[in-house]
């Protein structure tokens, strides 16, 4: 068995009721109830964070069920990654207002306990129970970065991030963070090599990223009353990503509509109701299917681009190995071509890479930023 098989104890809950299961489950109070519920997780070579994430999914499990939602613990791992699995249009409960009230480690094991509300309804676009949801991701780092001619795709850009920043994500400003990678990722081909994926990434330190194409066209004359207006129609198609993997995670489409005096604003709005559509929905869809396991604390993460899983082990001993990391390297996923090792170290990310390039490991820095490094393992 592969070291990081362990990575099967981890649990992304999400609440799935099937009709059978509701049949079965005892009757649920019409009113919302405050509960308190704890979580554990196993700390495995000395890993407090892998192990608090793990505790706190495990106690937002066990409020809902102390609650009276039937929740279907699933855990769904492909190639010894845990991914998020989706929440269902069947779901009927989430929490809301969720307060950590104590924790702390306990020999092996690491104990969150929790005090929230539970609601027994869809989650919908309740904001309080999307930030509960947001909270076991790790609040990600989002960049959007949405296509399109004579730069209609700026004020679908700017409302979807507002949307997404009122509801307590870390928008990246991508102009500012790598205007070279903001130009790719616009550019970025739906069929490419996830590896360009991690690299820009890194380059717009980022978690996940957004892109798109956005496509807004002119309609006929829209008659109010005695009034004449132009009219306006804006469409995007959107890819959500995660940045350490390159895997997506979402794909559709939104579109909107609006009338105003003259063309260009009614372009304008469009575009601005188009982001704000936008927006809500990505804010909805992140925490549900963005792994916990893959937003945990780490101070520097190394993202290795090899087919091979043993170059992907080589590697990850040779930086366990490596002065100032003391052993605290770990294996958090490996898909694809693609291992994710997070180092715990007291030294930058550039002086890690030094480290690996010293002990005789052959490689090439596809990219590179403060706490994070996608390097490629040359044969």
């Amino acid at each position: 068995m592969r070291p990081c098989a362990w990575w099967r104890h981890f649990v992304v809950i999400v609440a799935l009721v099937a009709a059978g299961a509701l049949a079965a489950a005892p009757a649920i109070a019409e009113s919302n109830a405050e509960v308190e519920a704890e979580g554990v997780g196993a700390i495995y070579g000395g890993d407090e964070a892998r192990a608090r994430d793990e505790a706190v999914v495990d106690a937002y499990r066990r409020a809902l069920e102390a609650g009276g939602v039937h929740v279907q613990a699933l855990t769904f791992v492909r190639n010894f990654q845990a991914l998020a699995d989706q929440v269902s249009t069947s779901t009927q409960g989430y929490l809301k207002g969720v307060r950590v009230v104590g924790e702390g480690r306990d020999g092996a094991l690491y104990r969150v306990r929790i005090r929230a509300v539970v609601v027994h309804a869809p989650l919908g676009d309740d904001p309080q129970g999307v930030a509960a949801l947001l909270a076991l991701a790790g609040r990600p780092r989002v960049a959007l970065a949405f296509d399109a001619a004579d730069g209609a795709a700026a004020p679908v850009e700017a409302e979807a991030g507002a949307v997404l920043a009122g509801l307590g994500y870390h928008v990246i400003d991508l102009l500012r963070a790598s205007a070279q990678a903001a130009d790719q990722l616009r550019r970025l081909d739906p069929g490419g090599d996830p590896r360009l994926v991690v690299a820009l990434g890194v380059n717009a330190q980022a978690d996940v990223l957004v892109v798109g194409s956005v496509r807004i066209t002119a309609g006929g004359p829209v008659r109010v009353g005695n009034e004449v207006l132009s009219s306006a129609h804006a469409a995007l198609a959107y890819r959500v990503l995660v940045a350490a993997t390159g895997q997506q995670v979402d794909a559709g489409a939104q579109q909107a509509a609006a009338a105003h005096v003259t063309a260009a604003t009614a372009a304008l709005e469009a575009a601005r109701r188009l982001g704000a559509l936008a927006g809500g929905h990505v804010a909805r869809t992140i925490p549900r299917r963005y792994s916990p396991v893959l937003g945990g604390v780490r101070s520097v993460q190394i993202i290795v681009l090899s087919s091979s899983y043993e170059q992907v082990l080589k590697v990850l001993w040779t930086v366990r190995a490596a002065r100032d990391v003391d052993g605290q390297a770990y294996l958090r996923a490996f898909e694809s071509g693609i291992g994710v090792i997070d180092v715990r170290a007291s030294t930058s990310t550039a002086a890690v890479v030094a480290r690996l390039q010293a002990a005789g490991t052959r490689l090439r820095v596809v990219a590179l930023s403060e706490n994070r490094a996608a390097i490629e393992v040359l044969r």
